[in-house]
């Protein structure tokens, strides 16, 4: 009997103390709210939640120009070093001056963030896993009136600075003239340049965090976690230019018509994964209404990966004036040239979020219906990477030296940078959530 005594007496003192101990870190019931007046509520029980964002958000990228517009003009007079019959000859030089560029505006599509979490039963604490999935593609195009041969003064051109600049250079089929350009038309114009971008996210991410008090009308959330993304980004720019055969015997005038068509196409993509760090901030202004303000960041260690695919073909329509000219024939046939390159990298992310929120509970609080209207700013650093040739020597004579016949129509990237540029996300995004 004394055991028996014994051993129920334990057993009380344990439910006792395990009790004090769940009140004293898990409150079961919220505090009631009083109806239109802000209040500091108690910890809701543990439980699950759900919540799902609409995105309604534009995708652009900086300094991505697929076209500039020229036009011709004359320079200062050009006076000829070599005189005719004593006498200087002022050579009619023309100057393409850039005139205005194209690049892609806004456009906006929808998207998803869906998240499932749980309100841990100690303290306040909340578990969450998000998923966001995200696309943006546009389209865009340059397109000039005057595309004749010869070239005049006011006449506009298009030029693409994507194009690879050795590959059309070789234009060494000439009428015996030693000139490298044997159409009479400069290299890399076009009469229309179009161009598509088109963007893929998937975003995965689990946080940990907790909202603190600080006033009756105030609440913050510190919050940490692990993020991991995937993107990839597509950029396509079709340059063609259509110039049909001049035949002017009265003046003397035979040109060569060029079909030109040169596609480049440029894919980056990235993975990473890395750590995220954020504070969500509430004001409560009563009646359920509430204004709030998030800030995230996050880098992620991942793989970068870019390449370029060239496409380029030019057809010469050969005129009867021109006898060393084929009546039509391919100048090149450019199919196929890739470049791959890799490398591995941090890639921070900035999130910015303000908007108006209205939260309803019911049940004494078990139960939480609320819901956001929010404006969203994304801020990738440097996310895409493209290689950009920038200079071509059709001959030894450019550089200084005496020009070399065995080198006319020739040509070679002298240099090239790489063009970096970074992504930019925003706009609207409605969320729902439910606390149950």
């Amino acid at each position: 009997m004394r055991n028996s005594f014994i051993v129920y007496t334990l057993g009380l003192s344990t439910i006792g103390f395990a009790d004090q101990g769940s009140e004293f870190c898990c409150a079961p019931v919220p505090k009631e709210p009083t109806y239109c007046t802000c209040y500091v509520p108690q910890f809701y029980d543990h439980g699950i939640f759900v919540s799902v964002d609409f995105l309604y958000w534009y995708a652009h990228e900086d300094d991505l120009v697929f076209a500039e517009k020229g036009v011709f003009i004359p320079q200062s007079p050009d006076v000829s070093p070599a005189a005719v019959g004593g006498c200087a000859i002022v050579l009619p030089t023309l100057y393409l001056a850039p005139e205005k560029d194209k690049s892609f505006g806004m456009k906006w599509q929808p998207g998803v963030r869906a998240s499932l979490g749980w309100n841990l039963p100690c303290d306040g604490w909340d578990l969450y896993a998000g998923w966001t999935w995200y696309h943006n593609e546009k389209k865009g195009s340059m397109l000039t009136t005057n595309q004749g041969l010869p070239i005049l003064s006011g006449d506009n051109f298009l030029i693409n600075p994507w194009v690879h600049p050795s590959m059309p250079a070789n234009n060494g089929n000439d009428s015996g003239g030693g000139a490298s350009n044997a159409f009479n038309e400069p290299n890399y114009l076009f009469s229309e340049i179009s161009g598509k971008w088109n963007f893929h996210l998937q975003e995965m991410n689990l946080v940990l965090g907790r909202k603190f008090w600080l006033s009756p009308c105030f609440s913050m959330r510190p919050y940490a976690g692990l993020e991991g993304v995937i993107t990839k980004t597509g950029f396509t720019t079709i340059s063609t230019l259509s110039l049909s055969p001049v035949d002017d015997s009265v003046n003397q005038i035979f040109l060569a018509g060029v079909d030109r068509n040169f596609k480049d196409k440029f894919k980056n993509k990235f993975w990473g994964v890395g750590l995220l760090l954020g504070l969500e901030s509430r004001w409560y202004l009563g009646c359920g209404f509430n204004l709030f303000g998030d800030f995230n960041l996050s880098l992620l260690e991942g793989r970068f990966k870019k390449s370029k695919t060239e496409n380029y073909f030019e057809f010469v329509n050969g005129s009867p004036g021109v006898f060393l000219i084929i009546p039509t024939f391919r100048l090149f046939d450019f199919d196929h040239a890739s470049a791959v390159s890799h490398r591995w990298g941090m890639q921070p992310i900035v999130d910015l979020e303000l908007g108006v929120g209205y939260e309803r509970q019911f049940c004494e609080g078990r139960y939480q219906l609320a819901m956001d209207l929010a404006w969203e700013q994304q801020y990738w650093y440097h996310l895409n990477r493209r290689n950009k040739y920038t200079n071509t020597y059709f001959s030894s004579g450019e550089q200084g030296a005496p020009p070399n016949p065995a080198l006319l129509g020739t040509a070679y990237a002298a240099t090239f940078q790489e063009a970096v540029s970074d992504l930019i996300l925003g706009g609207l995004t409605i969320k729902v959530r439910f606390d149950f």
